[in-house]
């Protein structure tokens, strides 16, 4: 293995453990953005970001 490439164990285990949004917080953000409240839907992407979800802060 060369010093650029990376073994899959040597990942960052929070970036495996990271996961794609509900589909309740989907839909809140998306109604926001259909409904052009978009001040809003950048606030609410503010407030459910975590560690937990894809992309991580």
């Amino acid at each position: 293995m060369t010093a650029t490439q990376v073994a899959p164990s040597q990942v960052a285990p929070s970036r495996a453990a990271e996961k794609e949004f509900t589909i309740h917080l989907r839909n809140l953000v998306d109604t926001c953005f259909e409904e052009n409240q978009y001040e809003a839907a950048i606030s609410v992407l503010d407030e459910i970001r975590s560690s937990k979800f894809r992309p991580c802060p």
